[in-house]
C-alpha cells in the first residue's frame, strides 16, 4: 500500500508544536488493523481537501480550508470505535521510523483492499 496510509493526516491534525513520544512501542494487530480501518475512511476526506487547500493562494483562506478538513477528519477518527487522535498519529509517525511496522501496515492494508475487491465482484 502507498505511503498515503502512513501519514494521512499528520500536516493537518497535529499542531505544529504538538509532540508524540518516539519510545520503541510495540502495536498488537488489531491496533494496526484500527489503524489501517481508520486510515481508508480518512484518505478520501484527505485528498478530497487537498487539491482545494493547494490551489488556495490567500493564507487566511488557506487556514480556514485546513480547519475544515482538520474538523472533518476528526469527526471521522472520532466516529470509529476504538481509535484516537493520538493512537492514530502515534502509529503513523512511528511507522515513518520502522520499516517493520510500516511493512505490517501496507500488507493489512492490500489484504483489506483485495477483500473489499473480492467483495464488490459482481458475480455471474
Amino acid at each position: 500500500m502507498r505511503a498515503v496510509l502512513v501519514a494521512l493526516v499528520l500536516g493537518f491534525i497535529m499542531a505544529p508544536a504538538a509532540t508524540i513520544a518516539q519510545d520503541t512501542v510495540t502495536y498488537s494487530d488489531e491496533q494496526i488493523d484500527l489503524f489501517v480501518e481508520t486510515a481508508l475512511v480518512v484518505d478520501p476526506i484527505y485528498l478530497s481537501w487537498m487539491d482545494r487547500i493547494e490551489a488556495t493562494e490567500d493564507a487566511a483562506q488557506r487556514d480556514e480550508l485546513v480547519k475544515q478538513a482538520n474538523a472533518e477528519i476528526l469527526a471521522a477518527i472520532a466516529k470509529i470505535e476504538g481509535m484516537n487522535v493520538d493512537l492514530y498519529n502515534a502509529i503513523a509517525l512511528a511507522s515513518e521510523d520502522d520499516p517493520a511496522l510500516r511493512a505490517r501496515i501496507d500488507a493489512m492494508a492490500d489484504a483489506k483492499r483485495s477483500a473489499k475487491d473480492v467483495l464488490s465482484t459482481p458475480v455471474d
